[in-house]
């Protein structure tokens, strides 16, 4: 099943698919932008907003992208719609936006479960798809497919296409719509057709493996027996490229799907963080003191795999007591210790600033998948575990602004600095609670001060003192909650 989080880049003979960030998905994002509140008027009533307004029509995550390109050049970009009206445990919705270079259409798709699976490998139901970009009212198309065995056929009295003329392409291996297996009772202005034997395929994420049904593709196994990562993509026909009158209604290609719900910042903290035996133990070395030194290490995610690799334990040259850690293009996280004398045991206005170089080497690079939210500092304590991380992508810009400007950045470290020293947070601190609160305070008024959306995580430990699960920081508060 596609991973949102995980940005594998793979390419197949027919099509190629990847998961967008960096500056492609904010101007995807903002391509879909315009297009909806400026060109189309969405007949359903639906007027989709950002995230960051109040909607309860449902609203599009703009932080996973999903591309897909076909044969001919066509990229349909998929969105995942959070919270739609119609939204249930069997019904889940995807916005595509459709791209052959010229035009641009918006597509709404449906996919509603008619059995008991709750994986869309498994998915057999009906797909409903609607056209959000012709000036004339579209019909409904209504397909019912079945993902395990790979097969699509047209829903009887769905605005299936019926009347529609297809010219004789021999070879093709074209299906009319409106012929065998359906009623036909729409009135031909639906837009999608089966055109291959093989509608669904199951793609690899890191590997050039591909099936046309769940069937084939779960004897797929690593030397473990464990089913590799995929995506899947639905090969819907465009009437564009069968007909040489098209349909106004039409959309389709290659199209992706995103049917998880993405993981909020705890989960994928937890996921990527301490489930990881390799990271979660490293973490654990930061938390020894040896000599009251600094000690870090780095978290790099592989842009070809989307898996994420964690350094060696980097310790500070002889002379010196604290860590400098190299950031690349591709660094997700970066994690450093504060030793039990040190001045200040929550981050310092430096450690804060540590972040924006990252931001600014993955907005540097065109081969990094490292999406600018999933950015992390990790500070390590000698009994507690902290992240910080950015809420959206602007407050990251927001946070490289402050880091491009030498005298932002010095007043938002001197700041800091002096809101610590004024409370009287210095040395010695030993894991006094009132003290780490009051610099957590510090911390959420300096980001309020400047417009940034940052927040900080804490970990719950096990016996053996290694991170567990995550919890948010409440900025008001500053009480520990579970991520919505």
């Amino acid at each position: 099943m596609l991973d949102a989080h995980n940005n594998s880049i793979s390419n197949e003979s027919n099509v190629s698919f990847r998961m967008l960030s960096g500056k492609e998905a904010q101007n995807k994002a903002a391509l879909l932008n315009s297009k909806i509140n400026n060109n189309f008027s969405l007949d359903i009533g639906m007027a989709y907003r950002t995230t960051t307004e109040n909607n309860t029509n449902g609203t599009i995550d703009y932080d996973n992208i999903l591309e897909v390109i076909d044969t001919s050049g066509v990229a349909n970009y998929t969105f995942k719609i959070i919270n739609h009206p119609d939204d249930s445990e069997t019904v889940f919705h995807n916005l595509v936006l459709s791209d052959d270079g010229t035009e641009q259409k918006i597509t709404l798709i449906k996919y509603e479960y008619e059995n008991n699976a709750t994986k869309m490998e498994n998915f057999e139901g009906k797909i409903t798809v609607r056209s959000l970009s012709s000036e004339e009212s579209c019909d409904e198309t209504n397909i019912d497919g079945n993902l395990s065995t790979g097969t699509f056929s047209p829903s009887p009295g769905g605005g299936s296409n019926a009347g529609a003329t297809y010219p004789d392409i021999p070879g093709s291996g074209t299906t009319d719509p409106g012929g065998t297996g359906s009623s036909g009772s729409g009135s031909g202005s639906g837009g999608f057709l089966t055109v291959s034997d093989e509608p669904a395929s199951f793609h690899c994420n890191s590997c050039s493996f591909s099936a046309y049904s769940w069937e084939q593709y779960s004897g797929h196994t690593d030397a473990a027996g464990n089913i590799y990562d995929f995506t899947i993509i639905l090969n819907m026909g465009r009437m564009a490229d069968l007909n040489p009158d098209p349909n106004p209604c039409d959309a389709g290609g290659a199209i992706g799907i995103i049917d998880e719900d993405v993981m909020n910042d705890c989960e994928e903290l937890k996921q990527k963080v301490s489930d990881d035996e390799v990271t979660r133990n490293r973490l654990y070395q930061l938390t020894i003191n040896e000599g009251q030194k600094e000690k870090g290490l780095r978290i790099d995610k592989n842009p070809i795999t989307g898996t994420y690799q964690t350094s060696q334990v980097i310790n500070p040259p002889n002379s010196f007591r604290q860590i400098k850690i190299t950031t690349l293009p591709y660094t997700a996280m970066i994690a450093h210790s504060h030793p039990d004398d040190e001045v200040y045991e929550m981050y310092s206005g430096p450690d804060i600033i540590k972040i924006a170089q990252i931001v600014k080497k993955v907005q540097n690079s065109s081969d990094t998948t490292v999406e600018l939210t999933e950015i992390t500092h990790i500070l390590v304590t000698q009994d507690n575990y902290y992240a910080m991380r950015f809420d959206d992508k602007a407050s990251a810009l927001k946070l490289l602004e402050i880091f491009n400007d030498e005298n932002d950045r010095s007043d938002f470290e001197d700041k800091l600095e002096k809101d610590y020293r004024n409370d009287n947070t210095g040395p010695p601190l030993y894991q006094d609670t009132s003290t780490i609160g009051s610099q957590m305070q510090h911390i959420y008024s300096l980001f309020a001060k400047y417009g940034l959306n940052m927040t900080i995580y804490k970990a719950d430990k096990d016996a053996d003192n290694r991170p567990t699960d995550w919890n948010k920081i409440n900025k008001e508060n500053l009480n520990e909650e579970p991520c919505n």
